[in-house]
């Protein structure tokens, strides 16, 4: 199951939900779990609180008052036996909006990138899809895969670092949306690289996405400056990995439709060779490819290992051993440990360098509205045992 019911006796019994053992016209039918929900009956939003009636569900991540975290990891569960005593900032903004958390969903354990396969301590979600048996992706693979399985939900919270919230709408056919840095609080949830995390929801309808937006984000919420010169951005270097033409050929409709609404016509660009013939002082005559090689890994890889420094110490230092961890985990942290903090440090640099550069010569801020379109990967068939 996806979802994790979040009370005491419930979690006491199975992580999972309560066993509920069901009986039809006198047959005893196989045990199912359920998830108790609030009614809706006479529930209506109000301004004070847009949310009323909202049911949500939340990553393992978050604090949660009285309620442990697992963070997809045994280990953790197991080590950080206490529940939080107060509950993460941006998920007490839903709550104060008259939201009701129904439970935790599972992620891919410390917001790593798992494949159901490797999942070693808890099984991983089951993506509703095609013919039931593809991978959610991850790392909120949960909240992606809730939200295109149970319609009672209303709306999935997850995190966002470096695809872990956005790879799940696009495996679970459902909308993910992963808002800028500052216009939610980051305090109260584990992090994996804070510079880019970013807390994410997931939804069914776009409508429903955009009152949720505006709900949650409230007074946070900053709409750019429009100079009314609408952009479309076709980035070649990204389209050119797609190999599956079914996928450029709905690509290429939406930017027909884009193109025909906004009246505007799309620009394909090469960052690579936009890079080239405008290079940024800092690059030392490097080309894109070249100065950006490790930026991303050096960078969150590094952040990301030592945020779990303390848990590693704790485990150890309480059961005399180093913690059971997955085979991609497991490869990662391995990695991440032989990056020093001065590759970390030069890698920030770089990603800087490039905001900077994009920002000026890409978005072309404060001259034009720009939309970029880039595809999250091919799309092809993958198997929960691939």
């Amino acid at each position: 199951m996806t979802l994790q019911a979040i009370s005491g006796s419930c979690r006491g019994r199975c992580r999972h939900g309560k066993f509920v053992e069901t009986e039809i016209a006198g047959k005893h039918l196989l045990r199912t779990l359920s998830v108790a929900v609030p009614s809706r009956a006479g529930v209506t939003p109000t301004p004070e609180r847009p949310l009323n009636g909202y049911r949500i569900a939340v990553k393992d991540i978050f604090e949660i008052k009285n309620v442990r975290i697992s963070v997809g990891s045994r280990a953790y569960y197991e080590l950080y036996d206490k529940a939080p005593k107060k509950t993460a900032a941006c998920i007490k903004l839903l709550i104060a909006a008259g939201a009701t958390i129904v439970g935790t969903t599972k992620l891919a354990s410390f917001a790593a990138t798992e494949e159901p396969v490797e999942c070693i301590d808890y099984d991983a979600p089951w993506n509703p899809r095609a013919d039931g048996y593809q991978s959610p992706a991850g790392s909120s693979s949960g909240s992606g895969a809730a939200m295109a399985a149970y319609g009672w939900l209303d709306i999935t919270i997850g995190s966002d670092t470096s695809g872990g919230g956005r790879r799940p709408g696009h495996w679970n056919g459902c909308f993910a949306m992963r808002p800028t840095h500052g216009i939610l609080p980051d305090a109260g949830y584990v992090t994996s690289f804070r510079k880019f995390d970013v807390p994410t929801f997931f939804g069914r309808r776009i409508e429903k996405c955009r009152y949720f937006a505006k709900s949650w984000y409230g007074k946070s919420l900053r709409p750019p400056p429009c100079t009314g010169n609408p952009a479309i951005i076709y980035p070649a270097d990204y389209m050119s990995l797609i190999t599956n033409k079914t996928q450029l050929d709905v690509i290429d409709a939406f930017v027909h439709d884009l193109k025909s609404s906004l009246g505007v016509s799309a620009e394909k660009v090469s960052f690579d060779e936009l890079w080239d013939s405008a290079p940024p002082e800092a690059a030392e005559g490097l080309s894109l490819q070249e100065f950006m090689k490790d930026a991303s890994r050096n960078s969150f890889f590094h952040d990301d290992y030592h945020s779990f420094d303390k848990f590693r110490a704790d485990y150890f230092d309480k059961f005399g051993k180093e913690p059971c961890v997955s085979p991609p985990v497991r490869w990662q942290w391995n990695l991440s440990s032989k990056i020093t903090t001065e590759a970390r440090d030069e890698a920030v640099r770089r990603l800087e360098v490039y905001r900077q550069w994009f920002t000026e010569h890409v978005l072309q801020e404060g001259k034009r509205d720009t939309i970029v379109l880039i595809p999250i990967e091919n799309i092809s068939p993958r198997y929960r045992d691939e």
